[in-house]
């Protein structure tokens, strides 16, 4: 009957993904461009969804180049990005989910679910350089997280950042917020 099909396509690709098998999926995204049905806008999708099925069977190089070419297309939606990156996360790929969090955080620095995405990503990798900057600019944000400060105060004040002039002013931010928020509770 000629009626557009496309939107089921990238529905079966989507189901496929979620339930791992990423064959197929992989499989379905191929016959999404043999169709032609990829216009600017879809071919943005197409490129995240096939770093994720890349990702899940196991091809990181594949993913990698699938991920940057979906992170420099224009008129990103920061859920999406976020979306991208937690899927990522889920396949234990942090390094990679770290990629779309940080776009997210450029295209619109008062994401506070990126942010904190970001931080407890770092925190998992132990990618110690930029968190201090980071945490003071989440501590400014609308109720940062009670536990995720807590986690933040603990990695801050181990050895690792000892002799960082900037960690030490993030946790003395840390242990302002979190003495408040206990003031606060007490009330």
């Amino acid at each position: 009957q000629q009626l557009p099909t496309e939107a089921y396509g990238y529905l079966a690709v989507e189901a496929a993904i979620v339930a791992r098998d990423y064959a197929r999926a992989l499989a379905g995204i191929r016959e999404l461009q043999l169709r032609g049905s990829e216009g600017l806008a879809r071919r943005s999708i197409l490129n995240s969804l096939q770093a994720i099925a890349h990702c899940g069977s196991g091809e990181v190089l594949e993913a990698r180049v699938f991920l940057s070419a979906y992170l420099v297309e224009q008129d990103l939606r920061t859920e999406n990005l976020l979306a991208v990156a937690n899927r990522l996360a889920e396949l234990n790929a942090s390094d990679l989910a770290r990629q779309p969090l940080s776009r997210a955080i450029e295209i619109d620095p008062a994401n506070q679910a990126a942010l904190m995405r970001l931080i407890e990503l770092d925190l998992t990798l132990e990618r110690v350089a930029d968190l201090p900057a980071r945490v003071e600019r989440y501590l400014k944000m609308r109720r940062p997280s009670v536990e995720l400060l807590r986690v933040v105060q603990h990695k801050l004040g181990s050895d690792h950042f000892l002799f960082s002039p900037q960690a030490a002013r993030a946790l003395e931010a840390v242990h302002a917020t979190l003495s408040s928020q206990k003031t606060m509770a007490r009330r």
